[in-house]
């Protein structure tokens, strides 16, 4: 028996500046393809600057679809220079009758990574061929979504066979927003693992004399750079070091003369260059505001590496006191106290166990399975396991 084709909708593609944009979504493709053939259609959308430097005549066109094969699945693009109902209804139209033609046969269900835009283009699929779709939420601005564009948003919802957030505390959000008789469809289904991470073999603890920190995120707020830099130059004693890999200034830290020879910087790395730089590092350190998942945090523990991170929402999925040491958010105290206990009890952690410990809950295997068990349980579409 073959396997059913389910197809990924999202807007999310690499760039220069943001190379990381896609290969998420590839890493959840390449997961479900132990149990389904996987297209990935992207639709480019782009930013309203970039519009309004086009010609009149150029907003509403599209190039041709670039077909591109990652290892068993295939990654279907679409570029195009505006978000006009009509252009962007045609590249999923195109995008659609390519995938049929490439493998034979109409999806059997469609997957949409974030409601918007993506959940529309899956809705449109439905109301035109009939084939069901759910929707994932992976943003961290959905809730400020869900109160501007409830009445759109709530009508992609109304037709998803399920509505899953990657992690409980997005589950809780949308209950929060959902009427009644939706809250019954509304499920969790969570990252997954990327293959370099889910491949590579444990790191042994590492040794060295000053205790080396990583934090992993861009300067902005719901990462808590501010707290980052509260917490670390008022720690007691010197016997640190804390590498920040992540776009942006971090001026803090830059411009103290106490703490700025302890603090290097990086950026615009590979997932490669990152799995090397975690395992150069003792453990990895949280301060956010707001985590949908905490993916950082998950790979470092992938790698057998603990942690410390703040309780802002993904992290309570998957950080166990075997794993790391969860604070509460903006707990200035409660993070260079955790930082302590870390570097004295460092040795107690047990990196086959934390290692484990995530690919147990996220590695390639269960996330298909979950979405297996999603689509099953609220479609008619049957999902066989291989």
């Amino acid at each position: 028996m073959s396997k059913p084709l389910i197809v990924f909708t999202t807007n999310f593609y690499p760039t220069q500046d943001e190379p990381h944009h896609g290969i998420f979504f590839q890493d959840h493709a390449k997961a479900l393809s132990l149990i389904a053939d996987v297209a990935v259609l992207h639709v480019r959308v782009p930013s309203w600057k970039t519009v309004k430097r086009l010609k009149p005549e150029a907003r509403t066109r599209y190039d041709d679809a670039v077909f591109v094969w990652q290892g068993s699945h295939p990654v279907l693009t679409h570029r195009f220079d505006s978000w006009i109902e009509k252009a962007e209804s045609n590249a999923i139209k195109d995008g659609l009758q390519r995938i049929e033609r490439e493998f034979g046969k109409a999806p059997d269900f469609v997957v949409a990574q974030n409601v918007l835009p993506s959940g529309k283009w899956a809705r449109q699929i439905y109301q035109q061929y009939g084939i069901p779709y759910g929707t994932i939420e992976h943003l961290s601005f959905l809730e400020r979504m869900l109160k501007e564009q409830f009445e759109e948003i709530l009508q992609v919802y109304t037709d998803a066979s399920f509505i899953a957030g990657v992690s409980n505390s997005v589950k809780d959000l949308l209950i929060g927003y959902l009427p009644d008789d939706m809250h019954q469809k509304t499920g969790v289904i969570g990252n997954v693992i990327g293959p370099e991470f889910q491949h590579h073999t444990t790191s042994p603890p590492l040794e060295s004399e000053n205790f080396k920190w990583l934090f992993v995120g861009p300067d902005m707020f719901k990462k808590g750079p501010e707290l980052l830099y509260e917490v670390f130059s008022g720690l007691p004693n010197n016997n640190w070091q804390l590498t920040i890999a992540g776009s942006g200034d971090f001026e803090s830290f830059r411009e103290d003369d106490r703490i700025r020879d302890r603090v290097t910087f990086r950026n615009g790395l590979s997932r490669k260059q990152m799995i090397e730089l975690m395992e150069q590092h003792h453990a990895l350190i949280s301060t956010s505001h707001v985590e949908t998942f905490g993916m950082a945090i998950l790979e470092m523990m992938s790698l057998g590496r603990p942690v410390v991170a703040t309780k802002s929402g993904g992290p309570q999925d998957f950080v166990t006191p075997e794993c790391g040491i969860l604070t509460n958010v903006g707990a200035v105290n409660e993070l260079q106290e955790a930082i302590q206990a870390m570097q004295k009890e460092y040795h107690t952690y047990q990196p086959e166990k934390i290692r484990d410990h995530a690919l147990q809950r996220y590695g390639q295997r269960v996330y298909s399975e979950r979405i297996r068990n999603l689509i099953e349980i609220f479609s008619q579409a049957r999902i066989k396991s291989v």
